[in-house]
């Protein structure tokens, strides 16, 4: 296996998605929460062996008849749908009855790179050196995490970790765009914050300040109360002092 196949770039942002040398496919055209599930666990626990109790009971938490014949057959849809990308050498492995991501492969992670990126972000001198990257990876990523699988028991917590890790990331970026008054690009990326957060209050503060920046007061205001509205009749949420702070620099004209 020569470096170029041996890299595989995993996605989770957004739906499982998966690209080789050899080609790419995604989540959607999977079409298979089973068999996304069944991929993603492997991949995001790549440095163990996975037995098959383990992923029977992930799998199928209600239980199923004959569990590990159903684990086998899921096995063998994964092999033949990932065969296109991994044409010579597998990229799952059975061991025993166990199953795990064949360790000859490097995978770069979406949720591995946004971690890293925290990191640094946390040792930058110069943080706005850095701006156009930050934003280059939330083009491709400001979206829920295995968005298909937030429901499921283990999606679920898995999901909201990522999506929280994000969201911080988000905001890390949106601070250093609104001091630098990119006040239309805060906006574009707070609004894809609220796909994954929709009662994020900062984020919705970013939009009303934003928006207050560009001279649009009366846009701003109308998000203001749309937000109270929302938070107060579809989800019975009372807004924090802070955010009803917000009032009052959209009711004098002489505070910015």
């Amino acid at each position: 296996m020569n470096p170029t196949d041996a890299i595989v770039r995993v996605d989770f942002f957004g739906q499982l998605h998966i690209e080789t040398a050899h080609g790419q496919i995604s989540g959607h055209e999977i079409n298979s929460d089973q068999l996304c599930k069944f991929i993603a666990y492997l991949i995001l626990n790549r440095k163990s062996v996975i037995s098959a109790d383990v992923l029977t009971a992930i799998l199928w938490p209600q239980s199923v008849e004959d569990p590990y014949a159903s684990l086998r057959g899921l096995a063998c849809r994964a092999k033949k749908i990932l065969k296109p990308l991994f044409p010579d050498v597998p990229f799952i492995i059975p061991q025993n009855g166990s199953y795990a991501v064949n360790h000859q492969y490097k995978l770069i992670v979406d949720a591995e790179v946004l971690s890293d990126r925290i990191h640094a972000m946390s040792l930058q001198t110069r943080p706005s050196e850095y701006l156009e990257s930050d934003t280059a990876f939330l083009d491709d990523h400001c979206a829920p995490f295995l968005e298909n699988l937030a429901s499921d028991i283990w999606g679920l917590p898995v999901s909201t970790h990522y999506n929280a890790k994000l969201l911080a990331f988000l905001s890390a970026v949106l601070n250093r765009l609104f001091a630098e008054k990119k006040y239309e690009n805060v906006i574009d990326y707070a609004v894809k914050g609220l796909a994954i957060d929709p009662l994020s209050e900062q984020l919705h503060g970013m939009i009303i300040l934003s928006l207050l920046g560009q001279g649009n007061r009366k846009l701003a205001m109308n998000h203001y109360n749309q937000t109270i509205k929302m938070f107060e009749q579809e989800y019975n949420i009372t807004p924090t002092g802070s955010f009803l702070d917000l009032n009052r620099q959209l009711s004098h004209p002489e505070i910015t």
